[in-house]
């Protein structure tokens, strides 16, 4: 099916929506993503739709790029339970940074089916999600997508966030986080990530995934949290789990030297 350029729906979204449809339903771990030139012409639209939509997909923990070989359906992580990872602005400024946030993108999207696990959705239920740069002394260091389901935050995409923090804007909706699982993976920043963190193609991220819990009942998990950390990662994880994953980290980058 091709994309329709009279939807509201911006292109990269549609082709976006059709390949992780087919990630998904008829695709396995290990699985190739044909090349951008194929989808190219398969979907009939621009190079730079076809990378954005896959862009995306990096993002969203759905594909891999490997340097050489081509782009894959993401295998399961390795994933470790690690310490919660702190208070952002409070630990920059501990740390002796001074934080600030570029302004947020905030839409509806689709979930994943992992998202929707997750977070214990219902079919034709979507997310707001919730976009940012984060800066450590005017450096970009992170980039934070944090995914609400819509039924808890009505209104939130058009009246927007409170002095652009999320959890001075949750109270609002009877919302109060107060506790995180955290997962952490090493990975290559997709072509996006690197425009905006000012790093080469190809550099590893580190990806920290929490599912955060409410105070009401600390069963029901009321947000997903994204992040690409470019390393150093100190600032933003405990000693203990910074060197949890230094040893993913120099896998990584050994794999991605050879490729070079």
């Amino acid at each position: 099916m091709l994309p329709d350029k009279s939807k509201l729906i911006p292109l990269y979204a549609q082709v976006k929506n059709y390949l992780q449809d087919e990630i998904e339903n008829r695709m396995k771990p290990g699985d190739v993503i044909p090349s951008e030139p194929e989808l190219e012409k398969r979907f009939n639209v621009s190079r730079i739709t076809v990378r954005r939509a896959l862009d995306e997909l990096v993002s969203e923990g759905l594909i891999v790029r490997q340097q050489g070989r081509g782009t894959f359906v993401r295998k399961d992580p390795i994933a470790q339970e690690l310490p919660r990872l702190l208070s952002w602005s409070a630990q920059m400024r501990k740390m002796g940074f001074e934080p600030r946030s570029a302004p947020a993108e905030i839409d509806l999207t689709e979930p994943t089916k992992e998202q929707a696990a997750q977070l214990n959705l219902s079919p034709g239920d979507q997310l707001v999600r919730i976009r940012r740069l984060r800066y450590a002394d005017d450096e970009p260091i992170c980039i934070m997508t944090n995914y609400i389901p819509e039924a808890l935050v009505p209104g939130l995409v058009n009246q927007g966030l409170v002095n652009d923090s999320l959890y001075a804007t949750l109270p609002s909706f009877g919302l109060k986080p107060v506790r995180g699982e955290d997962r952490v993976e090493a990975r290559t920043a997709s072509d996006w990530e690197a425009s905006q963190l000012n790093i080469g193609k190809w550099s590893p991220l580190l990806q920290v995934t929490r599912l955060t819990r409410d105070a009401i009942s600390q069963r029901r998990i009321v947000e997903l949290e994204e992040l690409g950390i470019v390393q150093p990662a100190e600032p933003l994880l405990s000693k203990q789990a910074s060197e949890m994953i230094q040893k993913s980290l120099m896998h990584l980058k050994t794999y991605i030297k050879t490729k070079e």
